[in-house]
């Protein structure tokens, strides 16, 4: 090692250099690797929220259950099976509207 008061200087300096330089990579890296984690969270939230069954579908699924159990029982042919999701206010409409199709529907034959 020579010994020159500037050289050494220029070589301490950037040496010092080269370590920020390294520590701000790693912090970006993990900033980054952050981020995308966030970002790959953020967009299975949002595939995951629109998961489930459309209001429309819940009725319609409500509606044909509705619909075989009032043909069933208005005609006398057999007892129904039916999904029953009380619960859902879509499902119970469309249960109540079909069963008074299917009651209809009986009585015109």
């Amino acid at each position: 090692m020579v010994v020159v008061a500037g050289k050494v200087a220029r070589l301490e300096c950037v040496a010092i250099w080269i370590i920020k330089l390294e520590l701000c990579i790693a912090i970006n890296f993990v900033a980054m690797i952050s981020i995308s984690k966030f970002l790959l969270a953020f967009i299975l939230l949002l595939s995951l929220g629109g998961c489930g069954e459309s209001a429309d579908v819940r009725y319609d699924r409500g509606f044909n259950d509705g619909y075989a159990a009032g043909y069933n029982t208005t005609c006398k042919i057999r007892v129904t099976l039916i999904s029953g999701e009380w619960d859902d206010k879509q499902y119970s409409r469309g249960y109540r509207d079909g069963y008074s199709e299917g009651s209809i529907e009986c009585n015109k034959k």
